[in-house]
């Protein structure tokens, strides 16, 4: 049996929408991290004649999987006339590097994103905030390859506001193209140019220092048994944050993600954390 066919009748069972979610889509990403080309291929050529069931199933796990095999087949399924399905596979592709792949977005898959973005205000905050990689990737591709630095470093990875630190690295041209269209960032080179940008000189002990932070985080936090999520102070200095600085929660299927909101969007934000000198908790 194929790694393919055992995620094919795993994805088949009966099970319970609680039971998929805390145990059973566990394993299912396991086996996707397994797959081989030829379970991709079986995997393009099989999932429209499966359930419905089974393709939400689907989508929810393919972000697990290689993205070049991975980002093709979700942005398939968003096109199907089915707004669960699209709402899911659109997730997916949230959590996907997008800048890592050269994306090719037809109109049919930007207008079903369109209309399921109208389903509700979870749906529309997923959604923009995949079309908003999706043009990010979209206006990287379409112009000339130019690495920025100094001011006009500064002023892109402002505007580039709450992208990842991999997105705003690719979309200021620190990153190499291999000749299948992967693309592997750079990010010592891109964060030496904001240092340099910025006008910081650090002597060698400074710089042991800094790298001794960096290399102590984690980047995972547990949450606490009063139902509090704590980001330490390490991570929000990294950030450059201040006290006061607000952010927006927007709350995914299996996400949390935080956007730092400017000086117009704090007096209409609903759910905001705000900076102390050692974390960050979030209140309603």
């Amino acid at each position: 049996m194929t790694t393919f066919q055992e995620l094919d009748v795993y994805l088949s069972q009966d099970f319970s929408e609680d039971y998929w979610a805390d145990d059973a889509s566990l394993y299912a990403r396991e086996l996707v991290k397994q797959l081989t080309t030829e379970d991709w291929n079986a995997l393009h050529a099989s999932w429209q004649n499966r359930s419905k069931d089974w393709q939400v199933r689907c989508a929810e796990i393919l972000d697990w999987g290689e993205a070049r095999q991975a980002v093709p087949l979700l942005l398939e399924i968003i096109g199907e006339e089915d707004d669960e399905l699209t709402l899911t596979a659109a997730d997916s592709l949230r959590s996907i590097g997008l800048a890592e792949l050269y994306l090719p977005v037809g109109e049919k898959v930007l207008e079903r994103l369109q209309v399921v973005a109208q389903k509700g205000n979870l749906a529309k905050r997923i959604i923009n905030e995949l079309l908003k990689k999706l043009q990010v990737q979209s206006l990287e591709k379409s112009k000339k390859r130019e690495t920025l630095t100094g001011e006009a470093l500064l002023k892109n990875v402002k505007k580039l506001g709450n992208l990842s630190k991999q997105e705003k690295a690719t979309a200021c041209g620190y990153y190499t193209a291999t000749k299948s269209g992967v693309k592997r960032v750079n990010m010592m080179k891109f964060l030496n140019a904001l240092i340099d940008a910025e006008g910081i000189q650090l002597n060698g002990s400074q710089q042991e220092s800094i790298h001794r932070g960096e290399s102590s985080l984690n980047y995972r936090i547990s949450v606490q048994a009063n139902g509090n999520l704590i980001i330490g102070s390490a991570y929000t200095k990294q950030m450059g944050l201040s006290p006061g600085d607000k952010f927006e929660i927007s709350l995914g299927r299996k996400h949390i993600h935080l956007r730092q909101l400017d000086r117009e969007e704090m007096q209409e934000s609903e759910g905001e954390l705000t900076f102390r000198d050692d974390a960050r908790t979030a209140t309603k």
